[in-house]
């Protein structure tokens, strides 16, 4: 063992690489479940102050998500945890992404859920996610707040709805 000496030269950033590929490449091909699930290790696992998960990582993911009606709104909690990861990290969240993910959320089932998923708590969180990112207060249309007080007010969440309404003409300037 005299005059043999080990030298690490192996890639310190190889494991967080080789997931962040795994999470593009399940969005690339709509796979949102495998892809979310693979988001989640590279955040809780690799991830680190010095080398964060880049904003394009969860872009592709919430597009996945975002796919066919948020895949019968199935994709919604994680769309939801994807945009307030976002909005705590600082990214930008693209408007027509963040519209579609808040009207895809909301159904006609009982509290506006399709097939038990999704509905006005998610699409409320996801508003409140969306508001709280770095050029939010402008992102969502009145389309978007329209279909929430919608489904608010089918609910029974009158007064509920009434708040959103008064926010959309007062703060928003929704006419």
């Amino acid at each position: 063992t005299e005059g043999i000496t080990f030298c690490d030269e192996s890639d310190p950033d190889f494991d967080f690489k080789s997931v962040l590929s795994d999470v593009m490449q399940k969005s690339t091909m709509g796979h949102w479940k495998s892809a979310t699930r693979k988001l989640k290790k590279l955040t809780k696992q690799y991830s680190s102050a010095d080398r964060p998960v880049p904003r394009e990582a969860y872009l592709a993911v919430l597009e996945a998500c975002a796919a066919d009606r948020l895949n019968g709104a199935r994709a919604s909690e994680p769309a939801r945890r994807i945009l307030e990861d976002m909005a705590t990290f600082g990214f930008e969240i693209p408007a027509e992404l963040a519209n579609t993910c808040v009207v895809s959320s909301l159904g006609e089932g009982p509290g506006g859920t399709h097939d038990q998923c999704g509905g006005i708590d998610t699409a409320l969180a996801m508003v409140a996610a969306i508001e709280s990112s770095p050029g939010g207060a402008d992102i969502l249309t009145d389309a978007s707040y329209c279909r929430l007080v919608s489904a608010l007010a089918k609910d029974g969440a009158i007064e509920e709805a009434e708040l959103v309404l008064r926010s959309m003409v007062v703060e928003k300037s929704f006419t």
